[in-house]
């Protein structure tokens, strides 16, 4: 998942093609950067990671850019509701 997108071996092939430009295999690391950090909050929900990460691109004051430390932070600020939820069923 990556802006609401889902990413793919097949997008990732487009991606990488040959005759590619650098910024695009930089994309790449990128992507399967935010998508490894992402694994780590496995008891929230995909759907749930893509709403904190919309919301918190608007409310974060020190949100400049996507990387896979600021997705970190945001999951991080917002795992305990769902920690919490998880361990009550």
């Amino acid at each position: 998942m990556f802006g609401g997108l889902r990413i793919t071996d097949r997008n990732k092939a487009a991606i990488l093609s040959p005759g590619g430009c650098r910024w695009k295999r930089k994309i790449e690391v990128l992507i399967d950067a935010i998508l490894s950090t992402c694994k780590g909050f496995t008891y929230i929900s995909e759907e749930q990671q893509k709403k904190i990460i919309r919301d918190m691109m608007v409310k974060d004051q020190d949100y400049d850019s996507i990387n896979s430390r600021v997705v970190y932070k945001w999951l991080n600020m917002n795992k305990d509701l769902y920690f919490m939820d998880t361990n009550k069923a």
